[in-house]
């Protein structure tokens, strides 16, 4: 009789993007992308990240000869850290950021940090970041990293409106700190970093925000369907954080991470991330295929037991050469 792993219910891996799947020069590499096409058969891939939607999916875009490198679909896409949740295209939550948040976060920049940080606010589809001759530098390198996302430079900021999110670059944490001391004590607004400690990012969003809350509402949402309208895993058992695998590097990673069923980070990984109990943390880094690692090391082995007939005669093509 085959052998089964007592881990095997995995149904969904939520995957960040910048510092796990994505290299430094944000690019996905053929051995990721290769990896990920392997286990689509078994578990729904949702991009899980701090981008727009559209940054997202056209992240998998990738080709060779004019035809699909390896082709999988992304039907539930978590935005902008939990904010915004898709499914088949349409928006089944949102959260952004309400009242006079937008206003004050905006006029506190403009008055006390104009030339120290860069403020980026978000729309569901594109963005605006105010900038200035003195941290232009700064911006260049973020605008070309979500090159997929419309985003123009402005000196000033429309007023108003919901947002989804914002998000404050500078060249260290230090210079964001003045902004950080005045939003703390706001109970209608959620701050986490993204980013390294040599690129730190602060990312502002709705109180309650995040990719663990997000996950969440997901499973609540599919538990609440019919068995031929889910998109994880259509059984009778509902589903739970424990049938989650996640991959993330940061610490606006770490509460879906500590809450999931299988919980791995890359080498490059936060301190806070890593120490998460039971995290696994791979030997490679986000520029070394770390996600390739995780889905041949960690992922396929706990799926199911090779007399598994979901897995008999699984052999994804190589669509490129060696």
């Amino acid at each position: 009789m085959a052998k089964y792993h007592s881990t095997q219910n995995y149904y969904a891996l939520c995957l960040d993007m910048d510092g796990t799947a994505l290299s430094r020069r944000h690019e996905l590499s053929t051995d990721n992308l290769r990896a990920l096409h392997t286990i689509s058969p078994y578990l729904t891939i949702i991009p899980t990240s701090g981008r727009a939607r559209i940054s997202s999916e056209q992240v998998f875009e990738r080709k060779f000869d004019e035809q699909p490198l390896y082709k999988f679909d992304t039907p539930i896409v978590i935005a902008f850290n939990g904010t915004l949740i898709y499914r088949n295209g349409a928006l089944i939550h949102a959260n952004p950021i309400k009242g006079t948040a937008a206003d004050d976060i905006q006029g506190f920049v403009q008055r006390e940090l104009p030339k120290t940080v860069v403020l980026v606010r978000y729309s569901y589809d594109n963005a605006f970041a105010q900038v200035t001759n003195e941290n232009e530098g700064r911006f260049r390198p973020y605008a070309e990293k979500n090159r997929h996302v419309q985003m123009e430079a402005v000196e000033s900021l429309q007023r108003g409106g919901t947002p989804p999110k914002f998000i404050v670059l500078a060249k260290s944490k230090q210079d964001i700190e003045p902004l950080v001391n005045m939003l703390r004590g706001r109970e209608d607004l959620y701050i986490t970093w993204s980013g390294s400690d040599d690129e730190p990012q602060l990312e502002i969003m709705s109180a309650g925000v995040n990719k663990l809350d997000a996950v969440q509402r997901l499973i609540e949402y599919e538990n609440g369907l019919p068995l031929n309208k889910k998109l994880i895993r259509r059984s009778v058992t509902p589903l739970g954080l424990e049938h989650f695998v996640t991959i993330g590097d940061s610490d606006n990673d770490f509460e879906v991470l500590a809450n999931s069923g299988l919980k791995i980070a890359p080498r490059n990984a936060t301190q806070k991330v890593k120490g998460i109990e039971g995290i696994i943390t791979t030997r490679s880094s986000n520029d070394e295929n770390c996600v390739a690692e995780a889905v041949d090391q960690y992922i396929m082995p706990r799926l199911h037991g090779d007399g598994d007939p979901r897995r008999q005669n699984h052999n994804p093509p190589r669509l490129v050469p060696a």
